[in-house]
């Protein structure tokens, strides 16, 4: 990525101040879509897990399940 700042730096240095803003809002949408695509690989590869299945995780273990949760009703479980 320094490479990538140096480059970059040289070939606006003389460019105007709103060319340069909307360069470097470009440039950061484009780092951030690069990020996007290289934590999505390491998912599919299995080096990382996925927010998504740790936080259902976590909610499972944070939730146990309440005694009023079944879905039989109350009534049925005391005439039954």
């Amino acid at each position: 990525m320094y490479i990538l700042n140096d480059i970059r730096a040289k070939k606006r240095a003389g460019m105007s101040p709103a060319d340069l803003k909307r360069l470097e809002r470009e440039d950061r949408e484009e780092e951030k879509e690069l990020r996007t695509i290289e934590i999505q690989s390491m998912i599919a590869d299995g080096l990382i897990e996925s927010k998504r299945s740790r936080r259902g995780e976590s909610e499972k273990e944070k939730r146990p399940r309440q005694s009023g949760s079944s879905t039989i009703p109350t009534y049925c479980l005391i005439l039954c």
